[in-house]
């Protein structure tokens, strides 16, 4: 299948609503190191893992980049410095999930539930969290340039900075952490 119908059968599917591509989350769950390989293989395909059940796996260091994980339940798993960039994590469940220093650069994480995450050094730059939860989460040292927190929940959020949402996107209805304020002109 060539790129381009790939992608237009993937944007069906996405808007479809379809569960994970089974093939994909068998390889998934045979680790990262095969995963990553299978990736290097199929360079050109997307991964459809929508609506999967990925709950307390070690996804250290796993590319998931481009990859669809919408409604995906990924609580508790291990994703230390995985590559979600670009992802799509629309509604994903990622409580207690540790991302610690994982490259979530323009992921679409609009409503997803981030509550108590560990999201340390994380890159959140142009990363979409609009309505997404993230109380409790821990942002410490997390490139925020560009995010758009708005409508999001950061109350009880740890390691947030006001400087680091100086440059993030904001609105009236975005909640912000006991001793953290909206930036002036907002």
């Amino acid at each position: 299948m060539n790129p381009a119908s790939y992608t237009s059968d993937l944007h069906f599917r996405m808007n479809a609503g379809f569960a994970a591509n089974e093939m994909q989350l068998t390889i998934l769950r045979a680790g990262a190191e095969t995963w990553n390989n299978w990736r290097l293989e199929n360079p050109y395909t997307l991964p459809d893992l929508n609506r999967a059940n990925l709950l307390a796996l070690n996804l250290r260091e796993i590319n998931l980049n481009r990859a669809n994980l919408s409604n995906s339940d990924l609580r508790e798993s291990d994703l230390t410095r995985a590559g979600l960039c670009m992802a799509r994590l629309v509604a994903a469940d990622f409580r207690g999930a540790d991302l610690s220093h994982a490259d979530l650069r323009g992921a679409d994480l609009t409503r997803a539930k981030l509550r108590g995450a560990n999201l340390t050094g994380a890159d959140l730059r142009g990363a979409i969290l609009r309505w997404a939860d993230l109380r409790g989460a821990n942002l410490h040292g997390a490139d925020l340039a560009d995010a758009d927190f708005r409508s999001a929940d950061l109350g009880l959020a740890l390691g947030v900075l006001q400087s680091q949402l100086a440059v993030a996107h904001l609105d009236q209805l975005t909640i912000f952490p006991k001793g953290v304020f909206a930036p002036s002109g907002m």
